[in-house]
């Protein structure tokens, strides 16, 4: 699997540190149905500039992935966006 291969959880790279999951839970959901943001931290609580989104579906990430590719600033910077490779690539049943 690529990171063009289309999964339902996106790579979210270049966050500032004023990101919280709370932005990025109201950025996402404007795609589609969210279940969960992952922002991985070092100690202290500093996030590593990354988060994944998992959404319901494939479809709903291969969405976003459309919709913030190159079109998101958050705190003047570009969001990066990336299949993930720990993403499933079927639809739940």
């Amino acid at each position: 699997m690529t990171d063009q291969t289309p999964t339902d959880t996106l790579y979210l790279g270049g966050l500032d540190q004023r990101v919280t999951r709370r932005i990025l839970w109201d950025l996402c959901i404007q795609a589609g149905p969210v279940v969960r943001i992952h922002i991985p931290e070092e100690e202290g609580g500093i996030h590593r500039g990354y988060a994944f989104c998992q959404f319901t579906s494939v479809e709903s990430a291969t969405y976003a992935h459309t919709l913030f590719q190159d079109l998101v600033l958050l705190f003047g910077r570009p969001l990066r966006v990336r299949y993930s490779h720990s993403g499933s690539t079927a639809n739940p049943a």
